[in-house]
């Protein structure tokens, strides 16, 4: 049974009973492993790659999450005045209440999603999933590998958005009179649906491919967060400071400072507008 190719042999008892098996990698120095974190959060800013882990973070910092906040609200707000402006296009045809209803409240989303698909924000938005899904996969930070991952990532929040827009949508549109019979129809195409057209969303509209760099500033967070990780260790974490590294905070922090200042500046132009 020797061979001069034989790597692994079966290692018996006194009685020549099996008691296990060695190999020649047992007998060589263990690749060297390093602890990483089983769930790992991420955003992406005008400004780079958030990552946290709920205890700790790197990347980008609160002002540049801030920033992130204005910048969504301030490109819906800009969808909002470009379909404000077609409104005498809309009045001049007399279209039905239904489709006038439809335009109004379709296009801003529609103009939105596209001006979020056209900007870095998109690609940034790419590079984070795929760095997550290497750190939660345990596979090497490296370009090569990084950029085979999936944009898609199962815990992103724009499969939240779709889901509440699913139910907020089909729940409030007037098709049924009776409310209950809406709600009902809304909460079960939301459980089935929130999830692959989420998914649809994210693959089409809110990331795309990333370049080089994007994906560079992927890796860069992410060994900063594995430097800091394993200095730290596991952290036992409260929910508000979970909620607090999450950057929803600063986010929503950042779109409420733009709200403010638009209505501001509208109002100094005498332009009045429904958000």
């Amino acid at each position: 049974m020797s061979s001069s190719r034989q790597t692994e042999w079966l290692v018996v008892d006194a009685d020549a009973r099996v008691i296990g098996m060695v190999s020649v990698t047992d007998f060589g120095p263990k690749p060297a492993t390093h602890a990483r974190p089983p769930v790992v959060g991420g955003m992406a800013t005008p400004f780079g790659i958030y990552l946290t882990t709920g205890s700790i973070r790197a990347g980008a910092n609160d002002l540049a999450l801030v920033a992130t906040g204005a910048l969504l609200f301030g490109l819906f707000l800009v969808a909002v005045l470009a379909t404000e402006s077609l409104g005498s296009w809309v009045k001049a045809y007399h279209l039905p209440l239904f489709w006038r209803d439809t335009f109004y409240q379709g296009l801003p989303v529609a103009l939105f999603l596209l001006g979020l698909r056209s900007l870095p924000l998109a690609g940034t938005h790419a590079a984070e999933h795929k760095v997550v899904h290497a750190l939660e996969r345990s596979e090497p930070l490296e370009p090569e590998v990084v950029a085979r991952m999936p944009r898609v990532h199962p815990r992103c929040g724009t499969n939240l958005a779709v889901g509440l827009s699913l139910l907020v949508g089909i729940a409030g549109a007037p098709w049924v009179q009776n409310f209950e019979i809406r709600l009902v129809t809304a909460a079960i195409v939301t459980l089935f649906f929130w999830k692959p057209l989420g998914n649809l969303a994210q693959f089409f509209v809110t990331t795309k491919p990333p370049n080089r760099r994007q994906i560079a500033n992927g890796i860069a967070v992410a060994q900063a967060l594995l430097k800091t990780y394993r200095e730290t260790g596991y952290e036992p974490t409260s929910a508000f400071r979970r909620l607090l590294m999450s950057g929803l905070l600063q986010v929503s922090a950042g779109a409420t400072l733009a709200f403010v200042l638009g209505r501001l500046i509208l109002a100094q132009f005498g332009i009045a507008i429904e958000l």
